[in-house]
C-alpha cells in the first residue's frame, strides 16, 4: 500500500518572488512561476494567483486565471 502517494506524477516549479513599490508608496510582492520541464511561465500579484496557478498547472498543464497574460512558452515577455 501506497501511503502519502495519490499519483505516480510529479511536478517541478521554479519559483521567483519580489517587491515592488506600489504608486502609493505600498510595497506588493510579485513574482513569476515556470514549470521547469515545459518551460511554461506566468506572471502573479498576488499569493492566492500563485497558489491558483500552481494548482492548474499541475492538473492540466495550461494556467489562465482571469485577467492573467495566457500562456507563455520560455522566457516571459514582461
Amino acid at each position: 500500500m501506497s501511503v502519502g502517494r495519490r499519483s505516480g506524477r510529479s511536478h517541478l516549479f521554479l519559483v521567483r518572488v519580489w517587491i515592488e513599490e506600489a504608486p502609493t508608496e505600498q510595497t506588493e510582492w510579485c513574482g513569476k512561476v515556470q514549470q521547469v520541464v515545459s518551460g511554461e511561465t506566468h506572471s502573479f500579484r498576488k499569493w492566492s494567483m500563485l497558489v491558483d496557478l500552481l494548482q492548474t498547472m499541475a492538473t492540466t498543464g495550461v494556467a489562465t486565471p482571469d485577467g492573467e497574460r495566457s500562456k507563455v512558452k520560455g522566457n516571459d515577455t514582461s
